[in-house]
């Protein structure tokens, strides 16, 4: 019998390697160790980035963790988690100015109610919550498009409080170079927010948004959200026909464009041909400038209508295609006599929106009064 101490020893070695060895052959694999079986140094941090549970591996001047608390992995020089920061989902957006108050309770609630317009504002409005808040800056406060950049970056980094998304006041032809700059510096220095970030397209009736083309481009090369103003007068609808059949075909025209008109057409194939994810929404204008004929809430209600009715677009406005539906400009009371036209936007929206019903919900404008 084995002495009691070689017998402890037994007891407490490894197993050895249990594959067996081919007839004839020795196995000699329980004498020899495993050739990458160094020691391990329980305080080393582990090689890669992502078994610690980042999502972002970068260079040391990269800007890509900014805000966030670094993990020290030995694979990268900054290492951290940007899952913290959601892809938002689509969106379209009420606007209301600086300091306003915000007085429209109705359409407050398709904010609050989970899927509507978020709230675009330059402060975070009281009581809205930070992930339905836009904020806008505008691109005239920035002497280039690279500092457009950098505060577009300064608003989104703070993890705690910061908005949903930054949309950049707009897109027009004396701010083409500037924001053009700026969605390049987006793509290449910031890209981790792509789809966070966004601008206002000009409004206009002759507005031809080929002449906006290399902005254009560049911003859906970037994933920027677009938001298309469009601001049709009452009073032009009313003198662009004689029946409500051809004021309608006007209000089509002007949305979706023409063959000499690049609009929301041209748009939508332009994103689509580049391979582009940005979002792509719309305004509507509900202040006395545009709804200056008789009943205003019977022209807003037109608008969705000849949207979902004439374009080719009604999939924008359809909650189950993951649509929207339009936002508005611009919700405050010095613009706007009649305090009630934000409950008739939310009624259209429920009807066209939501129910997703084909139908005109206030019927045709009255245009003889």
């Amino acid at each position: 019998m084995l002495p009691a101490a070689i017998l402890g020893l037994l007891a407490c070695a490894p197993a050895g390697d249990t594959r067996s060895s081919a007839p004839g052959q020795l196995d000699d694999s329980a004498d020899s160790a495993p050739r990458d079986s160094a020691p391990v140094d329980d305080s080393a941090p582990p090689s890669t980035c992502a078994a610690l549970g980042g999502d972002t591996c970068v260079a040391a001047d990269s800007t890509a963790c900014d805000g966030l608390a670094l993990l020290a992995a030995a694979d990268c020089a900054l290492c951290c988690d940007r899952r913290v920061y959601p892809t938002p989902e689509p969106a379209s957006f009420h606007i209301i100015d600086g300091e306003d108050v915000w007085a429209w309770d109705a359409a407050l609630a398709l904010a609050t109610e989970g899927d509507g317009p978020m709230i675009c504002a330059q402060n975070p409005p009281a009581g809205v919550d930070p992930l339905k808040w836009a904020q806008k800056i505008n691109a005239t406060w920035y002497a280039t498009g690279e500092a457009l950049a950098d505060a577009i970056h300064a608003a989104l980094v703070p993890v705690d409080g910061h908005p949903r998304m930054v949309m950049v006041d707009e897109l027009r032809s004396d701010t083409l170079e500037l924001v053009d700059a700026a969605a390049l510096r987006m793509a290449t220095v910031y890209p981790q927010w792509r789809g966070h970030w966004g601008v206002f397209l000009v409004n206009g009736e002759s507005i031809h948004y080929g002449n906006l083309q290399p902005a254009v481009d560049d911003l859906l090369d970037a994933g920027a959200a677009i938001s298309v103003e469009l601001y049709p007068a009452q009073s032009t609808y009313c003198a662009a026909g004689s029946s409500s059949s051809a004021r309608d075909a006007w209000l089509a025209e002007f949305y979706s464009g023409s063959s000499e008109l690049a609009r929301f057409d041209w748009l939508r194939a332009r994103r689509d041909g580049r391979g582009s994810t940005s979002e792509l929404s719309v305004l509507f204008g509900v202040i006395d400038a545009y709804m200056d004929g008789t009943y205003p809430a019977w022209f807003l209600d037109r608008m969705f209508y000849v949207w979902v009715d004439r374009t080719d677009h009604a999939d924008l406005f359809h909650r189950s295609a993951g649509g929207v539906g339009p936002g508005a400009y611009k919700w405050d009371e010095p613009s706007m006599s009649n305090t009630s036209r934000d409950l008739a936007f939310y009624e259209s929206y429920q009807h066209y929106v939501v129910a997703e019903e084909p139908g005109s919900l206030a019927g045709e404008v009255d245009c003889t009064q």
